[in-house]
């Protein structure tokens, strides 16, 4: 939708409406009475002082805070509603006889409304917001598109009796002082004023529900003439259908007044807002859950109960929201509806009959079913439903499941783990439910930690299971998604051993995740245990929190592995070789404006060489970051180490020397180390660089391991000083005479096997 703040200007502040008030009211009816009853304004009529009495009144109960302020999820931040009022909507248009629909701009809007409309949207999609902007703005007089109308009345009629006479309503909501306005007057001053009256309707639910005066308003606007705008929920307008003339339709809440919003409310958190924007520019497809106000009031919730450690991620959203909808409502509705979402989560549906919602116990009148559901009859023999959007869905299934595990009859639970257990393969868990088993455990939980860790680390080792890997329609809904499923489809096709291992490091971390947010760490420990027994887990895992809690677990490992890498030197560019090609007998001329746009080749040669450096100096940081952070946390927290790692694997490759951020991980983790295996390829000068902290852990080095580099004489001196060394394969070089003759003369107990692989590939020796 186009933004129509060229045409509508700024709201004024209070202290600017109290004077314009006055000046409008008295102003705008006195030109109202003398074009339209002149005779009757010459005798200053009785009706024309109480109608002008009543416009000063209802033009300041609308300026004044509480009318403004809109109390959405439990928030009591007045800026949030102000704000919310200065927000564009988007609104299309369709008259009733036609199913075309055109988008308005809200000038639009205001110069279109007459006789009786309504507009309709889902819930919190801005029904309210849109009712009290037309009042406010009418009332502050900075709209000329409303001064047509003289009086302007905003009812809410969810707060309405049915036996309630107007003016009782009237002054009830709007006057806050009884009998201030009486039925006989209020009737007289509408029958004198016609299409100059404006009732704005708001939580309209059925004809029989209101009032008996406000029906009457409806069904008999020919006689009174009055302009109606009736608020109402999405596909709830077919008692009145055959009474309006236009619909007004809500269409999703534009992502750009959510920054907006965010970033006058929170002004003072400008990382957080930058952040937010950062990780939604990356994530397009996750603008559309802020589809209400509604929504964009518990990212507002959220971020006031969370000022540090944010969380942009759709299910902190989801969750701030449920939770207040809870508060508000006190109703069973969101586990009947997660039922429901549960069920058609798992057999991948995501639209659902009428029939669907009885069997699931979910009431579609209920007004917080049709916060959480929307329902489509558009073209269509029967009605169907769908949540928000899937992700909401899946986030309510997930929620469900931890109910049902947690709950205290058996029978819940056994639906629980049903459900659980159509999660059968490892290649399920880290790629097709990963997300909705993390987001399940959002939820607090006691029972339903153990259960959920024991089934995902037994299905680690499960191959059977991946024979037949299974589709969903979900991921045709989540491109990122399915992108992940086939990439791990692909992992184990063409490197089973690769895709085991990363299965079972993403498979441990969620389940450490899982025992540590469902607060059963203790009651998970025996299944983790089992799990550790006899693994080889990556240095980073050892971060963890579990390690901290239970250092003992490493003695169940086999080893703990570390790969150092370093990218192999790309070819370098350059050009000026390509100005012996040029031809200089006709050197061209540059007009003096435009040389600037023109560059030297060796200056440009320079330039290319210093951002190449940059890169590579980049690239060779941010592979030694993770060494040095993963020493931050976990296990490495530490101190002393009750526990030693029995094995480490260490695996080098491309490296020429240790920097002193590598050799200050080293010290780090080879101490703690019973025993070190040394891997190393293509790194000549790695070993006579970390010479100092091999001195210092010799006895640990068991095994040696030199491929396709050649030792210089200081690293096979290194290599005779290390006393505990078990084994030595040297391959890939042409010093294997000189090596084997050191070894043999200076190792004359034997105690170790020795094999070595000569570049043509004939000789071999084993002692």
């Amino acid at each position: 939708m186009k933004s129509f703040a060229e045409v509508i200007p700024d709201l004024p502040s209070c202290s600017e409406l109290s004077e314009s008030t006055e000046i409008t009211s008295k102003s705008s009816l006195e030109v109202s009475v003398h074009s339209t009853v002149p005779e009757v304004a010459q005798t200053e009529a009785q009706w024309f002082h109480e109608a002008k009495s009543l416009n000063e009144q209802l033009r300041a109960a609308y300026v004044k805070a509480s009318f403004r302020h809109m109390s959405f999820l439990d928030i009591s931040h007045r800026e949030l509603t102000d704000h919310l009022l200065q927000c564009d909507l988007s609104i299309a248009s369709k008259h009733i006889s036609s199913s075309e629909q055109e988008p308005l701009l809200l000038p639009e809007v205001f110069a279109n409304l007459n006789s009786v409309m309504c507009v309709e949207g889902e819930a919190g999609s801005g029904k309210t917001v849109f009712l009290k902007k037309i009042a406010f703005l009418w009332a502050s007089g900075c709209c000329p598109l409303l001064s047509r109308f003289q009086l302007v009345f905003y009812l809410s009629l969810s707060s309405t009796r049915l036996n309630q006479g107007l003016a009782n309503i009237v002054c009830d909501q709007l006057l806050k002082t009884e009998g201030s306005v009486t039925e006989l007057s209020l009737m007289n001053t509408i029958q004198q004023l016609k299409n100059q009256v404006l009732f704005l309707l708001d939580d309209y639910s059925e004809m029989c529900a209101i009032p008996q005066v406000i029906q009457k308003l409806i069904l008999k606007n020919h006689s009174s003439r009055t302009c109606l705008l009736i608020a109402v929920r999405t596909n709830r307008a077919r008692d009145i259908r055959r009474h309006l003339d236009t619909i007004l339709e809500i269409k999703a809440f534009p992502f750009y007044n959510t920054i907006y919003l965010l970033r006058t409310l929170f002004s003072d958190n400008i990382i957080g807002l930058v952040e937010f924007m950062v990780f939604f520019g990356r994530n397009k497809d996750l603008q559309g859950i802020y589809k209400t106000p509604l929504f964009v009031a518990a990212v507002c919730a959220y971020w006031l109960q969370n000022p540090s450690g944010l969380s942009f991620d759709e299910m902190a959203v989801f969750k701030s929201y449920v939770k207040c909808l809870s508060l508000m409502h006190r109703s069973t509705a969101v586990s009947f509806c997660g039922e429901l979402a549960l069920k058609g989560y798992f057999s991948s549906r995501f639209e659902f009959s009428d029939s669907d919602l009885s069997e699931a116990g979910v009431d579609e009148d209920e007004d917080l079913v049709m916060c959480l559901m929307s329902k489509f009859t558009a073209q269509r023999l029967r009605p169907v439903y769908r949540f928000l959007n899937p992700t909401f869905q899946e986030f309510l299934a997930g929620m469900r499941l931890i109910e049902l595990l947690d709950s205290d009859t058996q029978e819940d639970q056994d639906l629980g783990l049903y459900y659980l257990k159509k999660i059968n393969s490892s290649f399920m868990v880290i790629g097709l439910y990963d997300r909705f088993l993390k987001c399940a455990f959002i939820h607090p939980s006691t029972k339903a930690g153990p259960k959920v860790v024991s089934h995902l680390l037994q299905l680690v080792d499960n191959k059977e299971t991946l024979e037949n890997i299974p589709e969903n329609d979900y991921m045709k809904q989540h491109l990122e998604t399915s992108l992940t499923m086939h990439l791990f489809e692909a992992l184990w096709q063409f490197s089973p051993k690769a895709y085991f291992s990363l299965a079972s490091k993403k498979i441990l971390a969620l389940a450490l995740k899982i025992a540590y947010q469902s607060n059963t760490v203790a009651a998970c420990s025996p299944f983790i245990s089992q799990f550790l027994q006899g693994r080889t887990l990556s240095i980073n895992e050892l971060k963890a929190q579990y390690f901290f809690d239970y250092p003992e677990s490493l003695l169940l490992l086999r080893s703990v592995h570390i790969s150092i890498n370093e990218p192999k030197k790309t070819p370098e560019l350059f050009f000026s070789g390509l100005e012996r090609c040029f031809d200089r007998s006709q050197v061209p001329t540059t007009d003096e404006d435009y040389a600037a746009n023109f560059e030297r080749m060796d200056e440009f040669d320079q330039n290319l060489a210093e951002k190449q450096e940059n890169i590579k100096r980049f690239l060779n940081s941010q592979l030694r970051v993770p060494l040095l952070v993963g020493l931050s946390s976990g296990y490495w927290k530490l101190s002393p180490k009750p526990c030693k790692i029995p094995l480490l694997e260490v695996q080098v490759a491309n490296v020429g020397s240790a920097d002193q951020d590598m050799l200050t991980f080293l010290k780090a983790v080879f101490p703690v180390s019973q025993r070190i295996n040394l891997h190393l390829t293509h790194s000549g000068g790695f070993l006579e660089s970390i010479h100092p902290v091999l001195e210092l852990n010799k006895a640990s080095v068991t095994k040696c391991s030199i491929s396709h580099f050649e030792l210089s004489t200081a690293e096979q001196e290194l290599l005779l000083t290390l006393p505990a060394l078990e084994s030595l394969e040297v391959s890939g070089t042409t010093q294997l005479q000189g090596i084997s003759a050191c070894i043999l003369d200076d190792y004359s107990d034997v105690k170790f096997i020795f094999s070595f692989l000569a570049l043509g590939g004939q000789k071999f020796l084993n002692t």
